[in-house]
Protein backbone atom coordinates (compact mmCIF):
# COMPACT_ATOMS: atom_id res chain seq x y z
CA UNK A 1 0.00 0.00 0.00
CA UNK A 2 2.77 2.47 1.24
CA UNK A 3 4.44 1.59 -2.42
CA UNK A 4 1.34 2.37 -4.23
CA UNK A 5 0.72 5.55 -2.05
CA UNK A 6 3.87 6.79 -3.11
CA UNK A 7 4.00 6.32 -6.52
CA UNK A 8 0.14 8.00 -6.95
CA UNK A 9 1.15 11.07 -4.57
CA UNK A 10 4.00 12.05 -6.34
CA UNK A 11 2.26 11.56 -10.34
CA UNK A 12 -0.82 13.10 -9.05
CA UNK A 13 0.91 16.57 -7.99
CA UNK A 14 2.50 15.76 -11.98
CA UNK A 15 -0.73 15.61 -13.84
CA UNK A 16 -2.85 18.00 -12.43
CA UNK A 17 -0.04 20.84 -12.63
CA UNK A 18 0.32 19.76 -16.41
CA UNK A 19 -3.79 19.15 -17.07
CA UNK A 20 -4.47 22.75 -15.91
CA UNK A 21 -1.36 24.71 -16.58
CA UNK A 22 -1.11 23.50 -20.19
CA UNK A 23 -4.62 25.17 -20.79
CA UNK A 24 -3.67 28.53 -18.57
CA UNK A 25 -3.26 30.99 -21.34
CA UNK A 26 -5.94 30.02 -23.00
CA UNK A 27 -8.31 30.14 -19.66
CA UNK A 28 -7.01 33.60 -19.05
CA UNK A 29 -7.87 35.14 -22.75
CA UNK A 30 -10.02 37.66 -21.10
CA UNK A 31 -7.50 39.12 -18.39
CA UNK A 32 -4.51 38.93 -21.37
CA UNK A 33 -6.67 41.20 -22.99
CA UNK A 34 -7.70 43.94 -20.44
CA UNK A 35 -3.77 43.78 -19.26
CA UNK A 36 -0.28 43.68 -19.99
CA UNK A 37 1.38 40.80 -18.18
CA UNK A 38 3.91 38.42 -19.20
CA UNK A 39 2.61 35.13 -20.08
CA UNK A 40 4.81 33.06 -18.36
CA UNK A 41 2.97 34.11 -15.26
CA UNK A 42 -0.18 32.28 -15.95
CA UNK A 43 1.08 28.39 -15.74
CA UNK A 44 3.41 29.83 -13.21
CA UNK A 45 0.23 30.79 -11.11
CA UNK A 46 -1.19 27.23 -11.92
CA UNK A 47 2.22 25.66 -10.51
CA UNK A 48 2.02 27.60 -7.54
CA UNK A 49 -1.34 26.62 -6.61
CA UNK A 50 -1.33 22.75 -7.26
CA UNK A 51 2.60 22.71 -5.60
CA UNK A 52 0.90 24.04 -1.98
CA UNK A 53 -1.61 21.36 -2.71
CA UNK A 54 0.89 19.04 -3.12
CA UNK A 55 2.93 20.19 -0.21
CA UNK A 56 0.17 19.67 1.98
CA UNK A 57 -0.64 16.28 0.80
CA UNK A 58 2.92 14.98 1.33
CA UNK A 59 2.80 16.47 4.84
CA UNK A 60 -0.17 14.37 5.51
CA UNK A 61 1.37 11.32 3.48
CA UNK A 62 4.58 12.17 6.00
CA UNK A 63 2.58 11.79 9.09
CA UNK A 64 0.70 8.58 7.92
CA UNK A 65 3.90 7.13 7.26
CA UNK A 66 5.52 7.39 10.34
CA UNK A 67 2.14 5.23 12.11
CA UNK A 68 3.11 2.38 10.01
CA UNK A 69 5.42 -0.26 10.05
CA UNK A 70 7.96 1.91 7.96
CA UNK A 71 10.73 3.49 10.43
CA UNK A 72 11.86 7.25 9.30
CA UNK A 73 15.01 7.79 8.29
CA UNK A 74 17.62 10.21 7.93
CA UNK A 75 17.51 9.90 3.94
CA UNK A 76 13.97 11.75 4.66
CA UNK A 77 16.13 14.84 5.31
CA UNK A 78 17.07 14.42 1.45
CA UNK A 79 13.34 14.97 0.44
CA UNK A 80 13.14 18.45 -0.52
CA UNK A 81 15.85 17.93 -3.05
CA UNK A 82 13.37 15.21 -4.83
CA UNK A 83 10.87 17.80 -4.21
CA UNK A 84 12.62 21.18 -6.16
CA UNK A 85 14.17 18.57 -8.66
CA UNK A 86 10.66 17.77 -9.28
CA UNK A 87 9.44 21.38 -9.16
CA UNK A 88 11.64 22.24 -12.08
CA UNK A 89 10.38 19.41 -14.11
CA UNK A 90 7.01 20.16 -13.72
CA UNK A 91 7.55 23.86 -14.17
CA UNK A 92 9.34 23.12 -17.55
CA UNK A 93 6.80 21.25 -18.90
CA UNK A 94 4.43 23.16 -17.80
CA UNK A 95 5.38 25.92 -19.39
CA UNK A 96 6.80 24.77 -22.56
CA UNK A 97 2.69 22.91 -22.82
CA UNK A 98 1.77 26.37 -22.15
CA UNK A 99 3.69 28.52 -24.50
CA UNK A 100 3.27 25.88 -27.66
CA UNK A 101 -1.09 25.08 -26.37
CA UNK A 102 -2.19 28.45 -28.45
CA UNK A 103 0.13 27.49 -31.52
CA UNK A 104 -1.56 24.03 -31.34
CA UNK A 105 -4.94 23.57 -29.59
CA UNK A 106 -5.60 19.87 -30.51
CA UNK A 107 -2.67 19.31 -27.60
CA UNK A 108 -5.17 19.76 -25.10
CA UNK A 109 -7.14 16.96 -26.98
CA UNK A 110 -4.08 14.50 -26.89
CA UNK A 111 -2.74 15.86 -23.92
CA UNK A 112 -4.84 13.11 -21.21
CA UNK A 113 -3.79 10.25 -23.65
CA UNK A 114 -0.06 11.03 -23.37
CA UNK A 115 -0.04 11.59 -19.45
CA UNK A 116 -2.46 8.34 -19.21
CA UNK A 117 0.42 6.14 -20.93
CA UNK A 118 2.79 7.76 -19.25
CA UNK A 119 1.04 6.96 -16.26
CA UNK A 120 1.65 3.25 -16.65
CA UNK A 121 4.80 3.39 -18.14
CA UNK A 122 5.97 5.76 -14.90
CA UNK A 123 6.22 2.33 -12.43
CA UNK A 124 3.14 4.16 -9.89
CA UNK A 125 1.98 0.09 -9.74
CA UNK A 126 4.92 -1.53 -10.56
CA UNK A 127 8.88 -1.65 -8.83
CA UNK A 128 11.09 -0.51 -12.27
CA UNK A 129 14.05 -1.82 -10.50
CA UNK A 130 12.88 -5.84 -10.71
CA UNK A 131 12.49 -5.78 -14.20
CA UNK A 132 15.20 -7.36 -16.31
CA UNK A 133 18.00 -4.32 -17.28
CA UNK A 134 17.05 -3.74 -20.90
CA UNK A 135 13.65 -2.80 -20.33
CA UNK A 136 14.43 -0.71 -17.33
CA UNK A 137 16.84 1.24 -18.98
CA UNK A 138 14.72 2.62 -21.52
CA UNK A 139 11.60 3.10 -18.90
CA UNK A 140 13.73 4.87 -16.51
CA UNK A 141 14.96 7.56 -19.88
CA UNK A 142 10.86 9.00 -18.73
CA UNK A 143 12.28 11.31 -15.67
CA UNK A 144 8.97 11.01 -13.87
CA UNK A 145 9.57 6.79 -13.71
CA UNK A 146 13.47 8.17 -12.48
CA UNK A 147 11.51 10.60 -9.75
CA UNK A 148 8.92 8.03 -8.30
CA UNK A 149 11.49 5.40 -7.98
CA UNK A 150 13.76 7.80 -6.12
CA UNK A 151 10.86 8.90 -3.77
CA UNK A 152 10.34 5.67 -2.63
CA UNK A 153 14.06 4.24 -2.25
CA UNK A 154 14.01 7.76 0.42
CA UNK A 155 10.63 7.78 1.93
CA UNK A 156 10.69 3.47 2.02
CA UNK A 157 13.71 2.10 1.98
CA UNK A 158 16.05 4.54 3.84
CA UNK A 159 17.94 5.01 0.97
CA UNK A 160 19.72 8.27 -1.25
CA UNK A 161 18.71 8.85 -4.49
CA UNK A 162 20.54 7.94 -7.31
CA UNK A 163 22.41 11.37 -7.47
CA UNK A 164 23.61 10.57 -11.06
CA UNK A 165 19.91 9.99 -12.34
CA UNK A 166 18.85 13.20 -10.35
CA UNK A 167 20.95 15.31 -12.43
CA UNK A 168 20.21 14.11 -15.88
CA UNK A 169 16.37 15.20 -14.63
CA UNK A 170 17.91 18.50 -13.58
CA UNK A 171 19.78 19.15 -17.16
CA UNK A 172 16.58 18.03 -18.88
CA UNK A 173 14.19 20.15 -16.79
CA UNK A 174 16.55 22.82 -17.68
CA UNK A 175 16.84 22.81 -21.25
CA UNK A 176 13.09 22.18 -21.37
CA UNK A 177 12.56 25.06 -19.77
CA UNK A 178 14.76 27.42 -21.51
CA UNK A 179 13.21 26.29 -25.03
CA UNK A 180 10.10 27.29 -22.76
CA UNK A 181 11.17 30.68 -21.47
CA UNK A 182 12.27 31.50 -25.27
CA UNK A 183 9.14 30.50 -27.06
CA UNK A 184 7.29 33.29 -24.10
CA UNK A 185 9.89 35.95 -24.86
CA UNK A 186 9.70 35.35 -28.68
CA UNK A 187 5.86 34.70 -29.14
CA UNK A 188 5.04 37.69 -25.83
CA UNK A 189 2.97 39.93 -28.69
CA UNK A 190 1.04 37.02 -30.63
CA UNK A 191 -0.56 35.53 -27.55
CA UNK A 192 -3.36 38.14 -27.38
CA UNK A 193 -3.71 38.03 -31.12
CA UNK A 194 -4.46 34.64 -31.06
CA UNK A 195 -6.19 33.17 -27.98
CA UNK A 196 -9.62 34.65 -28.27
Amino acid sequence: VMFLLTGMVVWKWFQATLNTGANSLMANAGLMNLVYLPKIVFPLTNIAVNTFKFLIVIFLFLIFLIFTDIQPSLTWMLLPVLILTQLLLIMSVTCLLAALTPFFPDLRAILDNILLMLFFLSGVFFDISQLPASIKGYLMLNPMAALITMYRKVLIKGLPPDWNQLMLVVLFSISVMLLAVWIFRHFDRVYPKIIH
